[in-house]
């Protein structure tokens, strides 16, 4: 055995010397199995109490192996405690630096890196064979280049320091910029101090929640060329080890530094400044490298670090230090000390997508309503850097707000829409705070041109409120953006996801009818529908009264309609879901069918007519050819927008009498068929008129019977101040008749 690690190993001793257990264990497993490949030679203990077991390792090694890794390795199997991971080190001297190495300190040899979990985790699964085993798996998938497959992170060019350090991507690419001007930045501590966390600003950022006073260094930067070896390194505490770490990877650091420092010197604002260092190193194993960020700082200044590299003279009789006519390079940066740092891109959109494995999307976003809905989607979107927002609400955030809502007590009586906005600069930083507006977008008062800017140059208009007029109003707004409505049954016991198409064929209120007349025949929406919020007073208003709700139940609806959403903006069409809280099921979902909508404008009305239902009439027309056939219309009706939809329909009644010249709908079963209705959409779906067809041969034009009829039930609809319709279906156009008390109107589309 080599001398070289002889202290490091320590003295022989007896198997019956070995003080852990699991050393014990390791050896006696060893000379039980040989032919898993270790073979025992000896056993040692050093200075400091350190159990090593001494071993050959055969593996199964390929003839051109991508790391040379030999047939056979003597290793160094030590043990410090049995509370502590046991370690292995490569003790021939020619061991190649692989990946997943680690340089060790005082002299020890290559460590091998088995695991990526500490002892607390390993230890739970971990024996003598599976360990042995671990070890000649690590060799022969060295040798092999594939140790621990595709796709993992790229191993620390250092061991991990403990001072780590979050700095703005828009500073990092500045100072990395090919020439860049010279700049100090100031390092902020943040938090509790002992967590050794800090910032790295520019001296001019403003920064609301980072006060503690900054140190203020200037900066060079360097570069360093492709790193693949793959090997952890300790981190040099002074200038002289970098620089030798640095020239043994091909990269002349002191060249690179004394060239910047030069610069620095120019200033005389920057020669007293302190010292400090930021590296990119470039790390790669497969592919494109990656860079990891390193910083060095030093208690020394400018001046003292230019003069330690031999460039400049010291400062002599109050004088600054000078230019050497003729540099001492033979200067390594002498007395020079560093303490190195982590450095991690601060959470910006970008860094959150990636974290959040989503890809980056800047898509400009009008949320309306900023309840406990909207903050519970809107935190969510926010921590993945989904979307640039503008949050639309008018209230204030009050006491009971707080059971169940993303904004905190300090916020208490703040704009919501304000107090997210906030939340967003809190999470992603000042420069990435949302845009607000306090105005309600039903009735925005002097807020309108705001209110319009924020809606027309939106890319996407979430509707959050649980306000049917809001989602109504913003259905019908001009802006051109695609819209989605989610909102909270009973108490948050299911949520509904209404996501318009591209085109806007339907509307969120065509959705809305949707999804009612879908609980019609679907007793799963329906019971959605009956379970009615549990009311609670609030000292607010009577009109302003609070349910029953766990936060719980809303983020974990939120977070499963958030996921959905993001994967159905990616198609074009539009969709329609319910995820409901089962309570020992967990969440399940319901697929609902969209359909489109077809418009009618008649006199001062609109008439939106399903798709669906228009195609099904066709259908019915057909098959009852060569007679007339006909039915009941089900609908919403929105007075105060004058908006009809057709939903749904009940035909195929019993009595109902059909020739090839005319049509008399029965009665049976239909007032208990509307009281299902009724029921089953809790109100939202009611009679709105009556459908016929005409057989071929014959326009849709309405007879003079038809248009009586149409008047008679105007009249009829009059007490609820609501229009009839009459829908008349032929052989290759639909003609809609309104019957507003007793005038008639008609509108004419050609089916497509």
């Amino acid at each position: 055995m080599s001398g070289q690690y002889s202290k490091f190993l320590g003295d022989i001793i007896a198997e019956t010397d070995l003080a852990t257990a699991n050393a014990r264990r390791i050896a006696s497993f060893i000379k039980l199995r040989p032919e898993l490949g270790a073979k025992l030679v000896e056993l040692r203990r050093n200075e400091h109490g350190h159990d090593t077991i001494i071993i050959e390792m055969a593996a199964d090694i390929p003839q051109r192996p991508a790391h040379d890794i030999r047939d056979t390795e003597p290793l160094a199997i030590t043990l410090t405690s049995d509370d502590d991971l046991p370690m292995v080190f490569a003790l021939r001297e020619e061991f190649p630096q692989a990946p997943h190495t680690n340089d060790m300190p005082n002299g020890a040899p290559i460590a091998l890196c088995l695991y990526r979990d500490g002892w607390t985790e390993v230890r739970l699964s971990w024996t003598p064979g599976k360990f042995v085993q671990k070890i000649r798996w690590w060799l022969e998938e060295t040798a092999m280049g594939g140790l621990y497959g595709e796709g993992n992170p790229i191993e620390p060019l250092f061991f991990s320091p403990p001072i780590h350090i979050a700095v703005a991507r828009d500073v990092f690419e500045e100072r990395f910029q090919t020439g860049a001007e010279a700049a100090t930045l100031v390092l902020r501590p943040v938090g509790d101090r002992n967590g050794g966390v800090c910032v790295l600003q520019r001296s001019t950022d403003h920064d609301r929640f980072h006060q503690a006073e900054p140190l203020t260094i200037t900066f060079a930067e360097a570069v360093t060329p492709v790193i693949t070896d793959g090997r952890v390194r300790i981190p040099p505490h002074d200038l002289p080890r970098l620089l030798d770490f640095m020239d043994g990877i091909g990269f002349n650091l002191a060249t690179h530094l004394r060239a910047q420092l030069a610069q620095f010197m120019d200033k005389p604002e920057l020669r007293n400044s302190q010292f400090g260092l930021l590296i990119a190193a470039r790390l790669a194993s497969e592919g494109e490298p990656r860079n990891q960020l390193i910083c060095f700082i030093s208690t020394r200044s400018i001046a003292e670090t230019a003069v330690a590299l031999g460039e400049f003279a010291p400062s002599k009789d109050g004088l600054p230090p000078g230019y050497l006519l003729e540099p001492d390079h033979t200067k390594r940066g002498e007395g020079i000390d560093l303490t190195p740092a982590n450095v991690a891109i601060a959470l910006d959109p970008r860094e959150a997508a990636t974290l959040s494995g989503k890809p980056t999307d800047e898509r400009k976003i009008a949320l309306a309503g900023a309840g406990a809905l909207g903050s519970a989607l809107f935190e969510i979107y926010t921590r993945q850097g989904f979307g640039k927002w503008t949050t639309i609400d008018k209230d204030h955030l009050l006491t009971h707000n707080l059971a169940r809502h993303a904004l905190q007590r300090g916020l208490l009586g703040g704009g919501k829409a304000s107090g997210l906005a906030s939340l967003a600069g809190a999470v992603l930083g000042d420069k990435h705070r949302a845009q607000h507006l306090d105005a309600d977008v039903t009735d925005p008062g002097d807020k309108s041109d705001e209110l319009r800017k924020g809606l027309d140059e939106a890319d996407l208009i979430i509707d959050a409120t649980a306000s049917a007029a809001a989602a109504r109003a913003l259905a019908a707004d001009p802006a051109t953006a695609r819209r989605v409505s989610l909102f909270l049954l009973g108490d948050a016991r299911a949520i509904v996801v209404l996501v318009e198409d591209v085109e806007r064929k339907a509307r969120l209120d065509d959705l809305e009818s949707n999804l009612v007349a879908h609980a019609i025949a679907d007793a799963r929406v329906a019971e959605q529908f009956a379970d009615l919020p549990t009311q609670i007073a609030t000292p607010a208003s009577c009109r302003a009264p609070t349910s029953r709700a766990p936060w719980s139940r809303i983020v974990t609806l939120a977070g499963v309609a958030a996921e959905f959403l993001r994967t159905a903006l990616n198609k074009p069409d539009a969709a329609i879901k319910v995820f409901r809280w089962r309570a020992e099921e967990g969440v399940d979902a319901i697929d609902i069918q969209a359909s489109p909508y077809i418009e009618h404008e008649i006199t001062d009305w609109t008439v939106r007519v399903s798709a669906s239902v228009l195609e099904d009439l066709r259908h019915k027309r057909i098959a009852a050819l060569p007679n007339e056939t006909g039915g009941v219309l089900i609908g919403a009706t929105d007075t105060w927008n004058k908006v009809v939809h057709i939903a749904a329909h009940v035909s195929d009644f019993t009595d109902s009498v059909g020739t090839p010249t005319s049509f008399q709908r029965g009665l049976a079963g239909l007032p208990k068929t509307l009281g299902h209705i009724a029921s089953s959409t809790h109100g939202a779906l009611a009679y709105v008129g009556e459908w016929h067809s005409h057989p071929d041969g014959v326009s849709a034009t309405p007879s003079g019977l038809d248009v009586l009829q149409l008047a008679g039930l105007a009249e009829t609809l009059r007490i609820d101040d609501r229009p009839a319709l009459s829908l008349i279906i032929a052989n290759n156009e639909e003609r809609i008749l309104l019957g507003s008390f007793t005038t008639p109107s008609a509108a004419t589309s050609a089916r497509a």
